[in-house]
């Protein structure tokens, strides 16, 4: 096993997963901005893009990323046979926010 990706098509998980945290950090770097000026957030994803662009729009495509990433990540593992630490790591990382992404449609809060 191999710290890094062997191939290029295998630098895409790691890609889409700096992707998400780089939206992620953009997103929440809003939150004070849009809480400073007394916006709510709104009842559906679609609201919240019309009230506080500035958060809903990075955190959609944070999502997006790591879901990307852990769908191109398990292609890589099992068709490609891939074996670098970063694009197993890349993979938990996606798979775990899909799980979030499930559960939290099966129970919303």
């Amino acid at each position: 096993m191999t710290i890094v990706p062997k191939t290029k098509q295998a630098w895409w998980p790691i890609v889409f997963i700096g992707l998400m945290l780089v939206m992620f950090w953009l997103g929440l770097s809003f939150v004070d901005y849009y809480g400073g000026l007394g916006i709510a957030s709104g009842q559906t994803i679609w609201t919240d893009v019309v009230a506080r662009p500035g958060i809903a729009i990075p955190m959609v495509v944070a999502f997006a990323s790591g879901i990307a990433g852990f769908i191109v990540g398990l292609r890589m593992i099992v068709k490609h046979q891939e074996r670098s630490l970063l694009v197993y790591l890349a993979t938990l990382v996606g798979g775990l926010l899909t799980l979030f992404l499930i559960l939290e449609l099966i129970f919303p809060h």
